[in-house]
């Protein structure tokens, strides 16, 4: 057998080994993993059956490629709180999204800041978080489009939004009064101008009641 012979046949042996050897458990490993010691927390990467979330109490989540990515643009200081990917479990849909994700860090920090008195659970499917006063919160984001965006901001569409929460009823039971909800309002997303533009519409449309159920929460960066 020639030289070149024999490097076919080193190959075709490679090969075999490779896919009955070691294949299997590579499908099976956990790829690029990364562990923080601090956190107590693993991230997966990738997996054979797709990306999941994990945190130290035991809570896995699996997710779709784009929600995996924002959450690996969460600051660490909210991956390390402890209730952090249950916070971000929306009780509507019983799963993570980008949306849920920002929403939990919003509610962690209008905790940390004062705002909500905490701590705080996710609520029912109705909303999205119970304080500790059982006051019933509901968090709206609305963005701004970038420069290579096609489409443009609709202040009536936001507006609505919020203004269906405010004028909403939640009830517990058949016996218990209504329970109306607060908005934890992030414009942390939105250009100066639809901010202004989003406020006015709400001024003109709102009583006074309503606008006192309105945080206005600016704590995150426009367009990260």
């Amino acid at each position: 057998m020639g030289c070149l012979g024999e490097l076919r046949l080193c190959w075709l042996k490679f090969t075999i080994f490779f896919f009955v050897a070691l294949a299997p458990s590579l499908s099976l490993a956990k790829i690029n993993t990364r562990e923080n010691c601090t956190l107590s927390m693993r991230t997966f990467f990738w997996s054979s059956d797709g990306y999941y979330l994990h945190s130290k109490n035991g809570l896995r989540i699996k997710v779709n490629k784009d929600t995996f990515a924002c959450y690996e643009r969460v600051p660490v200081e909210f991956k390390s709180h402890a209730d952090f990917l249950l916070l971000a479990l929306d009780p509507s849909h019983r799963s993570v999204s980008c949306a849920s994700l920002r929403e939990a860090m919003v509610a962690i920090d209008s905790v940390r800041l004062g705002i909500v008195p905490g701590p705080i659970r996710r609520g029912p499917p109705e909303v999205d978080f119970v304080d500790t006063a059982n006051k019933l919160w509901e968090v709206k984001a609305p963005v701004s489009p970038l420069q290579r965006d096609d489409w443009a901001f609709n202040v009536e569409v936001a507006a609505r939004s919020i203004i269906k929460e405010l004028r909403g009823c939640i009830s517990s039971g058949n016996s218990s009064p209504c329970n109306r909800v607060y908005v934890l309002l992030d414009t942390s997303l939105l250009i100066h101008d639809d901010r202004a533009e989003l406020w006015d519409y709400l001024l003109k449309s709102l009583s006074d009641e309503e606008l006192g159920r309105i945080v206005d929460f600016v704590q995150f960066p426009v367009h990260n």
